[in-house]
């Protein structure tokens, strides 16, 4: 909520270690999308490990430094104003019953405990139809450090951490950028004749 009183927050776990241009990349990622009513937050981790398929994840690359995600990512991110307040919005319709069951978010996700924020952000994120912006290399990265979630040190969510300094980064548009959902499929698919809201991937 610190975003109403600053325009804009970085949020980071105690776990977490940051490379040393992430605050460069929050600044550029800002001011190309703050005001995008598409983009739910800002990421700075990027996943490398598909968790609902058990599977590693690696996406297209296609020439600029981030594509869109579905996937919750709270290790690492950053909210405008504006994204926040439209999340807030959603949880407080929500918050007092259970999340329904839906087969247009992972099941295990509605294991969750009620006490992660993140459960809410899935559902949030997809009902919306909005995305994270995600970095291809990732700006910060997970220790997972035994605590609140986890009962011994874990370390399967690190990640290669970015060296760069002073870089300028590339932002795809609406048009440009790579999708994934909250499965970790691609979204949008350009296939030769077909539109891209009647192809739907299933790799996993």
């Amino acid at each position: 909520d610190l975003s109403e009183t600053y325009g804009a927050v970085i949020v980071l776990e105690d776990d977490l270690v940051v490379a040393k241009d992430f605050y460069g990349y929050v600044l550029q990622a800002l001011a190309r999308y703050g005001d995008d009513p598409q983009i739910a937050g800002i990421a700075l981790y990027s996943h490398a490990w598909n968790g609902y398929a058990d599977r590693e994840f690696r996406p297209q690359h296609n020439g600029f430094d981030a594509y869109l995600g579905q996937f919750s990512i709270s290790w690492g991110q950053c909210w405008a104003k504006r994204q926040w307040q439209a999340f807030r919005a959603f949880y407080a319709k929500v918050q007092a019953a259970p999340l329904p069951f839906t087969d247009a978010v992972p099941a295990a996700v509605t294991r969750w405990p009620d006490t992660s924020w993140g459960k809410y952000f899935v559902y949030y994120i997809v009902q919306s139809d909005r995305y994270y912006v995600v970095p291809y290399v990732s700006l910060s990265t997970n220790f997972s450090d035994a605590g609140q979630h986890a009962a011994a040190h874990d370390t399967a969510h690190q990640v290669p951490l970015s060296a760069a300094e002073g870089m300028r980064y590339r932002f795809p548009s609406d048009d440009e950028a790579v999708r994934y959902d909250i499965f970790f499929e691609r979204m949008r698919l350009p296939v030769e004749g077909v539109a891209s809201e009647d192809v739907c991937v299933d790799l996993n």
